[in-house]
């Protein structure tokens, strides 16, 4: 997940906020309008300095650094100096609000709290501290906090899990996957299931580390090492540093295996040379969290929080695959339940309709 700068015209400078932050609240425009068209409107034909909140968040799921930790115009003179105003694109009096809007603001709020040193509460909706419907009535207020405590107290690495292997492998289409990468999708999903490890988590980390699939670094596609797993000595960060695995299927197990000599979980089958390293390390069996392999798992401090933020809280923010419902057809009538549907199909028969018969289909 990441911010970007709105880089908008603004009548003139920007107050920076000096008073400690309270709040953030959360407001929608009551409209469809883009981010520019809601800058012109405050800017143009209320007079204001511009759009009057701190972020924005569209809906799918961008998040917009609009005035920042700048002075607001979002909640009136009593909070303006001392929130955040973050505005969710919609009329949420009329309209549902999108699951990926949920996430990202989950996200943000997480990040700001954790900034601010504010608590859960600190988070309200414009109605919380003003008279007015904002952010409306489908304002998924309950949703997002909870997301946002989640994201606050860390990512379970053991766990149920939260996504689907249909909905991850349409998250990896989107971020142009290759198609091994889809392909595979659905080894990590048996592999959860056999280990309690997330399947989503383990395979938004391979995401990460093979470029969707793509590789391109040390590591090539015909070691099916979907983790950056090294090898039992190695010395360096060369191909023959990593080890290599006899089937993609392989190298998914082995991923488990590694991650399982962290949090403390036995192995499936004979696991590869370095997961007795790590099994050597004091860390082996502590990790609960994947904001803690930072340092661990890679050298880079912020390894795990750049896989939750860049790569799981996208997939999780993946709508959900539609639901489908079948129907049985005769030929003149459709029916929910195929039970009558036969009856019908045989009644048919009776008054001489020799070729009626049901027909099992699928309804998005």
């Amino acid at each position: 997940m990441e911010i970007t700068q709105a880089n908008l015209n603004w009548r003139g400078p920007l107050t920076p906020i000096t008073r400690r932050i309270e709040k953030i609240i959360c407001h929608h425009p009551a409209s469809t309008g883009t981010l520019e068209a809601n800058h012109r409107f405050h800017r143009e034909t209320r007079g204001w300095n511009g759009l009057g909140y701190s972020y924005w968040v569209d809906y799918d799921g961008s998040i917009f650094e609009v005035r920042g930790r700048n002075v607001g115009a979002h909640s009136g003179s009593n909070w303006n100096d001392r929130s955040y105003g973050i505005c969710f694109r919609g009329n949420f009096e009329v309209e549902q609000m999108r699951d990926q809007q949920v996430e990202a603001g989950a996200w943000l709020c997480a990040k700001l709290l954790r900034e601010e040193s504010l608590s859960m509460d600190d988070i309200v909706g414009h109605n919380k501290v003003a008279a007015t419907l904002c952010p409306g009535r489908n304002f998924r207020m309950r949703e997002l906090k909870e997301r946002a405590a989640k994201l606050l107290e860390g990512t379970k690495i053991v766990g149920p899990t939260e996504a689907t292997m249909q909905r991850a492998q349409e998250w990896a289409r989107a971020r142009g996957a290759h198609q091994r990468f889809i392909d595979v999708a659905p080894v990590y999903w048996q592999y959860g299931a056999l280990t309690g490890i997330r399947p989503e988590v383990l395979y938004a980390q391979s995401s990460k580390e093979t470029a969707f699939g793509r590789f391109g670094g040390a590591v090539t596609p015909d070691q099916n090492n979907w983790a950056g797993i090294k090898t039992r000595n190695a010395t360096g960060d060369l191909r023959a540093d990593h080890e290599a695995f006899i089937t993609p299927e392989d190298g998914v197990r082995a991923h488990f295996n590694h991650m399982s000599a962290y949090v403390g979980i036995e192995p499936i089958g004979i696991p590869h040379g370095r997961y007795h390293v790590v099994m050597r390390l004091g860390l082996a069996g502590t990790v609960r969290h994947l904001e803690e392999l930072g340092g661990r798992w890679a050298p880079a401090k912020d390894y795990g929080t750049s896989i939750v933020n860049d790569y799981l809280v996208p997939l999780l923010a993946t709508p959900a695959e539609p639901k489908t419902r079948k129907i049985y057809r005769v030929q003149f009538g459709a029916f929910r339940n195929r039970a009558l549907a036969e009856v019908q199909a045989q009644e048919a028969r009776k008054r001489g309709f020799a070729g009626a018969f049901v027909r099992e289909e699928v309804e998005q």
